[in-house]
């Protein structure tokens, strides 16, 4: 798929498989263009990974999404958004995590339903992003560049912050300028911890690799080491205008 802008050409993909061990896909993503106020072009961006051991997380993962989304291009056509500003993605992301709550303060069960929810919006030559919980964001351009934080114990593995638990979750979140040839990688889990980020790292430099063919390497990759949980892969190349 490709979006365009005054500034670039981004070719970008999106891919989810359920891996090799799992019998369900806990994993929701989406990646789509809108036009927002003033006519400005947006592309945006969001992934969430239901959280083992809760339950209905496939469904706390696709409502993260899809409010998260819904609230954004709310946002984007107002008057008064900006991009460059972190508010209003910190904004949506408490939307979502109001929504997952409110569903499980609903619940006639005690098992709470939760996911991680990783996001970014691309306007102009920046992008803005946040995050809560492990699925990680990562920037290529001569190195590979972690922008999000990952919100998990090192030891146990267990999140320190998700979607759907408290009241206002952990978010890490920020903006930098893109430049042309630079990759985006948003992935959950099942990537990064099936493939160290050197070889991730090595996938991605072979550029002239279309987004669809670099996904394919990256989710070989997760095989390769186990495929133990669902990957989910968005994948944007920075391209001339």
């Amino acid at each position: 798929m490709i979006f365009k802008n005054n500034f670039f050409t981004v070719q970008y993909s999106i891919d989810t498989d359920t891996g090799l061990i799992r019998n369900n896909n806990e994993d929701s993503a989406r990646i789509e263009s809108f036009t927002g106020h003033n006519k400005k072009e947006f592309l945006i961006a969001a992934l969430a990974d239901g959280v083992g051991g809760m339950s209905d997380g496939e469904i706390a993962s696709r409502d993260s999404v899809n409010i998260f989304m819904e609230t954004m291009l709310i946002e984007i056509n107002s008057e008064t958004f900006s991009s460059k500003s972190i508010s209003s993605i910190e904004k949506c992301m408490l939307e979502a995590n109001d929504y997952v709550l409110s569903r499980n303060k609903k619940k006639k069960s005690s098992e709470y339903m939760a996911s991680t929810l990783s996001t970014f919006v691309l306007d102009e030559q920046n992008i803005t992003f946040a995050n809560s919980g492990d699925s990680e964001l990562m920037l290529f351009d001569e190195k590979l560049r972690i922008l999000s934080e990952v919100h998990r114990e090192p030891f146990t593995g267990y999140l320190t912050s998700c979607i759907g638990v408290d009241n206002i979750p952990v978010i890490h979140a920020g903006s930098i300028k893109l430049h042309k040839n630079d990759i985006l990688l948003l992935s959950s889990d099942g990537l990064t911890d099936m493939v160290s980020d050197e070889l991730i790292s090595n996938i991605l430099s072979n550029r002239q690799k279309t987004t669809d063919q670099l996904i394919s390497d990256l989710k070989e990759a997760a095989f390769n080491n186990g495929g133990r949980d669902n990957i989910t892969i968005i994948l944007c190349k920075i391209e001339d205008a």
